[in-house]
């Protein structure tokens, strides 16, 4: 089998450049940064306030399903909701891989 060249690029010797971090190259850098970003926070942020959180538990362990194998239960909502509604459930103490 052939060998190959021992090239610069094989042993990675190019040349690259590297900074020099000084106070005078740092700091602008951070604050530059930081005003990029501020805006995009304050944005997120006015968008968070107007989210509307509403939870309700519900126990699950007296579910009387003729089969025993689902439940259903009937969710009333105390208002009506503008725009998207996403729904999220937990299950406590279930195990998939549980037999």
């Amino acid at each position: 089998m052939a060998q190959l060249a021992d090239t610069k690029l094989r042993q990675q010797k190019l040349p690259a450049w590297q900074p020099i971090l000084t106070a005078s190259t740092v700091i602008p850098t951070v604050f530059g940064i930081g005003i990029v970003f501020l805006p995009i926070g304050v944005a997120l942020l006015l968008k968070l306030v107007f989210i509307v959180v509403k939870e309700s538990i519900t126990d699950y362990t007296s579910c009387s399903a003729p089969t025993h194998e689902s439940c259903e239960f009937l969710i009333k909502l105390d208002s009506d909701f503008q725009g998207d509604v996403y729904f999220y459930y937990a299950l406590d103490n279930y195990f998939q891989n549980h037999r």
